[in-house]
């Protein structure tokens, strides 16, 4: 009996984790894409290797999200799309994933062949 009650809690955790997905249209943050901030970037600052560096290190690890406030947009990652399309098509959602895999394709690194993609921030180390 307990097995069935963890199962049912788990689909129902599926399912609102699925419908969450679907209204952010699958975009989100990323650990390291503080240095996508508008407001950073509209700043002399910008400039400084080493502030940038404090940025991203700010961004990743401040319990608190600074994202909207610094006014970083959600974006794709191709990796989290690439998994999306790879679950929806298990489930037989073959319009979401097709719509999915557009969106990866249309994203791909021009002059690295097919199936090339990258991180959708500047990366700094």
């Amino acid at each position: 009996m307990t097995a069935v009650c963890d199962r049912a809690a788990l689909a129902g955790s599926l399912q609102r984790l699925d419908a969450w997905c679907q209204a952010q249209d699958y975009l989100g943050w990323d650990v390291y894409d503080g240095l996508n901030s508008r407001l950073l970037a509209a700043t002399p600052l910008y400039r400084s290797r080493l502030v940038r560096l404090l940025w991203i290190q700010l961004f990743k690890h401040l319990p608190v999200n600074l994202r909207p406030l610094a006014r970083v947009p959600k974006a794709d990652n191709p990796k989290a799309l690439a998994l999306f399309i790879a679950g929806l098509a298990a489930q037989g959602r073959s319009g979401e994933a097709g719509r999915l895999a557009a969106r990866l394709l249309a994203q791909a690194s021009p002059g690295y062949g097919a199936g090339a993609w990258g991180y959708p921030f500047p990366w700094q180390a």
